[in-house]
C-alpha cells in the first residue's frame, strides 16, 4: 500500500530473496512511504537440512564413501547393570571441604533406586548413603531418610525385605510398638478353608534395633511452649532421638509434628517446642514415646505375627522379643568391674566403677582431662579432672554418670 492507502498491483514489483525490488516507473511516480505487510512461514526454507550429519561420512578401505558404520559380527555394547525388566537411577559424587578452622574431610553421597523384574521376582531396592554427621530437621511433618539401605522382594503374596526398614503393631489390641530396624523380615499371606475365604498371614522378623524405647511424662509449666528436655530410659540427660519414632501425646491426643502443626522436635538435641495453636498450661498431660540412640549394648530383636481372617472370625497370635547384648559395644568389662557388677545386685549406685583412662598421646578430636590439685574451703584435694586443649597436659579421659544431686563429685557447668 502507498502512504495514501492505494494498492500497488503486483505487476510493478517482485520479490527477490528477503528484498522487494519495484518497477523502475513506480519509483519515480511515487515518492512517498510504502507500506508492507506480509505473513512468513513457521521455519527457514533456506536452511540445509539432512537425514545424516555430514561431519561423520568418512571412507572405507576401498575408497568409498560411508555415511552410516554397520557391522554385523561386532558385539553390541553391555551395559552396566543388565536389562532385565530393571529401571535405575542414581548418583555417585565425591567432594572435599576445608577451613581455617578444620581439616581436610572428604564427603561422598551415593544414591541408587532400582525397581522392576528380575524373572519371577519383582524387585524393589533403594541406596542412600550421605556422609553427613546429622539427621533430618524434625519441623516437617515429612522427614528425608539420609542413610537407607534396603532390597524388597516379591512373588505373589510373598516378601522379603533386607536392610533398613520399620515394623509397626501388628493387628490386635496389644503389642503397640513402632520400630526402626536393620534386619530382614519375610511376610506371607494364603488363602485356606471351604471356597478359600480364610486368610492367613504371617510374618517374621530378625534385626537389630536401631534404638532404644523410651517414654517421658513432661511436667509442664504454665504458658511455656518450650524447649522441654527428652531423657532416655535410665534417666540420661543428653540423648539422641531417632528421627521419626516419636509419638506426642497432650491430654490424650496424639500430635502432629510440624511448624504448621502441633510442635517441632531437635533430633540431636532431644528437645521438643510446642506450637501456639497447642498451648501448654500447668495442667496439660504431656506423654512423649520415641527410640534414641544407644550405643553401650547392641540390642538384637525377633518379632513373630500370625493373623488369620474368616467371616466374624478373627485370630491372632504375636511374640516379639527385644534384649541387649552380653558384651558392650565400646568396651570389654575386665575382671575387677565384673566382680563390682556381680556384687552389686539390684543397687544402681553400687554398680561405679573408676573410668579414668590415660591416653597415649593428646586427640584433639576427643574430650580431655587434665589431673589437677586444687583447695576447696581449706580443705586440699589431689587429682581433680580439669577440661583442658593443652596438648601437654590433657592426656586423661573419663566418663561421668548421673547419680542424684548431692551424690557425685562433680557438677556439669551448662554455662561454658
Amino acid at each position: 500500500d502507498a502512504a495514501d492507502g492505494t494498492t500497488i498491483s503486483p505487476a510493478r514489483f517482485r520479490l527477490q530473496g528477503n528484498s522487494i525490488v519495484f518497477d523502475s516507473a513506480l519509483i519515480a511516480q511515487r515518492s512517498k512511504l510504502v507500506r508492507v505487510s506480509y505473513r512468513v512461514l513457521p521455519f527457514d526454507l533456506g536452511r540445509r537440512i539432512a537425514r545424516i550429519d555430514s561431519s561423520v561420512i568418512f571412507r572405507d578401505p576401498a575408497n568409498q564413501l560411508v555415511g552410516v558404520p554397520y557391522d554385523p559380527f561386532a558385539e553390541a555394547p553391555q551395559p552396566i547393570l543388565p536389562q532385565s525388566g530393571l529401571d535405575y537411577n542414581g548418583n555417585f559424587t565425591r567432594g572435599i571441604s576445608f577451613g581455617n578452622n578444620q581439616s581436610l574431610v572428604l564427603n561422598s553421597q551415593f544414591n541408587l533406586q532400582m525397581a522392576g523384574r528380575l524373572g519371577d521376582l519383582e524387585v524393589l531396592a533403594a541406596i542412600t548413603d550421605n556422609n553427613i554427621p546429622i539427621q533430618p530437621e524434625g519441623n516437617t511433618q515429612q522427614l528425608r531418610e539420609f542413610d537407607k539401605i534396603f532390597v524388597q522382594l516379591s512373588k505373589g503374596s510373598s516378601r522379603l525385605i533386607a536392610g533398613d526398614y520399620e515394623l509397626t503393631r501388628p493387628p490386635g489390641y496389644f503389642m503397640n510398638y513402632t520400630k526402626k530396624l536393620q534386619g530382614a523380615t519375610f511376610s506371607n499371606a494364603w488363602t485356606t478353608g471351604k471356597n478359600r475365604q480364610g486368610i492367613f498371614s504371617s510374618q517374621a522378623s530378625l534385626a537389630v534395633a536401631r534404638g532404644k524405647f523410651a517414654r517421658n511424662e513432661i511436667a509442664a509449666i504454665e504458658g511455656n511452649q518450650g524447649p522441654y528436655r527428652l531423657q532416655g530410659a535410665e534417666g540420661e540427660r543428653f540423648i539422641i532421638v531417632l528421627a521419626g519414632t516419636e509419638k506426642v501425646y497432650l491430654d490424650g491426643e496424639l500430635l502432629q509434628r510440624g511448624t504448621d502443626l502441633d510442635y517441632v522436635i531437635d533430633y540431636n538435641a532431644g528437645h521438643i517446642t510446642f506450637m501456639p495453636r497447642r498451648l501448654i498450661t500447668k495442667d496439660s498431660r504431656i506423654v512423649v514415646e520415641f527410640d534414641y540412640a544407644d550405643q553401650n549394648y547392641l540390642r538384637s530383636l525377633y518379632a513373630v505375627n500370625n493373623d488369620y481372617r474368616s467371616g466374624k472370625l478373627h485370630l491372632y497370635l504375636h511374640a516379639y522379643s527385644e534384649q541387649d547384648g552380653l558384651q558392650p559395644v565400646d568396651e570389654e568389662f575386665d575382671e575387677e568391674e565384673k566382680l563390682s557388677l556381680r556384687n552389686a545386685g539390684d543397687d544402681e549406685l553400687a554398680a561405679v566403677v573408676p573410668s579414668l583412662d590415660t591416653l597415649s598421646q593428646f586427640n584433639a578430636f576427643r574430650v580431655s582431662y587434665e589431673l589437677r590439685d586444687t583447695m576447696v574451703n581449706g580443705i586440699p584435694y589431689s587429682g581433680i579432672l580439669v577440661y583442658s586443649t593443652d596438648p601437654d597436659k590433657a592426656l586423661y579421659t573419663a566418663t561421668f554418670s548421673e547419680v542424684g544431686s548431692g551424690n557425685g563429685n562433680y557438677i556439669q557447668d551448662t554455662e561454658t
